[in-house]
């Protein structure tokens, strides 16, 4: 009896375990500082929600066509992409170059199969 508890608190806490790495692995963080170094191309897998979450990311977009939906979360601008695909948009940078300036840049987001 205490064996078969015991499997079972094992098999419990890895099913957590496991769970916990996919979630982590389900979301990314992204700042105006990552965009700028990565010339503003962003890869995931497929599933991942990206948040911008930089005061300097003003705005975040994708042509209508595309499915992608961008949010305002309290994380910051936030977007699922559930398949694979180039997603092409534009991100807005505020502040950037003084006092109420903005830039407005391109934007590409690749979203590949998920590792297995």
């Amino acid at each position: 009896m205490k064996r078969g508890l015991t499997m079972c608190l094992v098999v419990g806490a890895f099913v957590v375990a496991v769970g916990s790495i996919a979630l982590a692995e389900s979301k990314v963080l992204v700042t105006a500082k990552d965009l700028i170094a990565s010339n503003h191309r962003i890869e995931v897998a497929a599933g991942t929600e990206v948040v911008w979450s930089d005061p300097h990311i003003d705005r975040v977009w994708f042509p209508p066509s595309s499915g992608i939906q961008v949010r305002r979360t309290n994380a910051g601008l936030s977007a699922a992409f559930p398949r694979p695909g180039r997603y092409e948009g534009r991100v807005t940078l505020a502040g950037t170059q003084g006092a109420g300036a903005a830039d407005v840049m391109p934007l590409l987001v690749i979203v590949k199969e998920p590792a297995r």
